[in-house]
């Protein structure tokens, strides 16, 4: 599981993959804090500045721990770097689209479990339009009324879900921590990128 360290200033989510040990070959990106005396490390480690991996994603939305999942589904080492220290506690997005739904199949039992918590859809599907919560109502429509009894329901063995963000990544950090090559970064925010010789490096504050 994830496991809080304090580095300094930071607070950071570290989690190990698999064969990313001390001395393992480095990949061609390098992370390296700001603000701070930097060593060469060969691998992640919780008393040092510079951390090499293969792949470096700014920003643990659902959308970056979503490719993170993907890379270490093909046995790609990646970190996800979050400048945040908690998850949010606002709904933010909530419409997941089919195509979603189809990624999340590939990972794991995400699409389940998100299917499980997720209301059907005739119960958020119809839309009001009015001045007010209680004033005059111009109108309603189902907005997915063609979706659901249309060709467009045998086109896909997923469908669109109703899930907002505050309850969609906290099942998608759950996928994270038993994926063998993904590592999560809280605390650290992207500074700078620069080419280096094999690779790029990356900085955070």
């Amino acid at each position: 599981m994830l496991r809080r360290v304090k580095n300094g200033n930071l607070h950071a989510l570290w989690r190990w993959g698999a064969g990313a040990t001390r001395g393992s070959s480095p990949g061609p990106a390098t992370l390296v804090r700001h603000a701070a005396t930097s060593t060469v490390s060969d691998g992640p480690s919780f008393d040092r500045d510079v951390l090499r991996t293969s792949v470096a994603i700014v920003g643990g939305g659902p959308t970056g721990v979503t490719l993170s999942l993907l890379l270490s589904s093909f046995g790609v080492p990646n970190v996800v770097v979050e400048r945040k220290t908690r998850l949010t506690d606002h709904p933010q997005a909530h419409f997941i689209n089919t195509r979603t739904m189809e990624v999340f199949r590939q990972l794991g039992g995400l699409a389940d479990g998100v299917r499980r918590k997720s209301p059907p859809l005739r119960e958020w599907s119809n839309f009001r339009y009015c001045e007010s919560v209680l004033g005059h109502t111009f109108g309603e429509i189902d907005h997915f009324e063609d979706y659901a009894a249309g060709p467009n329901a045998s086109l896909s063995p997923s469908e669109v879900v109703h899930l907002s963000q505050n309850r969609l990544l906290p099942m998608m950090m759950r996928e994270l921590e038993a994926s063998p090559h993904s590592r999560f970064l809280a605390g650290r925010e992207f500074v700078s990128l620069e080419q280096v010789e094999g690779g790029v490096r990356l900085g955070t504050s």
